[in-house]
């Protein structure tokens, strides 16, 4: 899936520094250039997406606490780091009484 933003952050959030992003091509694949040595945490988001984290459990929230850490060292190549993104959804409607009437309350 092309037009998917991923986000490399320093793991340790008392590090200073942006994180590092690249954009994936129509096929899905990216690549980051000239990571320096660290540890990271990576993240992808699109619009109609709900935003994924690395390693995420499914129902968790996409902070850094559920991203799996990737260590990268000077000179190593990662690859095959694949994401799944949910798409996003809403639920639109009115709940009605038995009468047809708003409902101010759920039972």
């Amino acid at each position: 899936m092309g037009k998917v933003t991923l986000s490399l952050v320093l793991a340790d959030r008392r590090e200073e520094g942006r994180p590092l992003a690249v954009r994936t091509t129509p096929d899905g694949s990216y690549e980051f250039k000239q990571v320096p040595p660290g540890r990271y945490r990576l993240f992808a988001s699109r619009n109609g997406y709900a935003r994924q984290a690395y390693g995420q459990k499914p129902g968790s929230d996409s902070d850094l606490r559920n991203a799996t850490p990737l260590d990268v060292r000077s000179g190593e190549t990662l690859d095959k780091i694949d994401l799944s993104l949910i798409r996003g959804g809403a639920i639109e409607g009115r709940v009605l009484d038995q009468d047809g009437e708003p409902a101010a309350e759920s039972q």
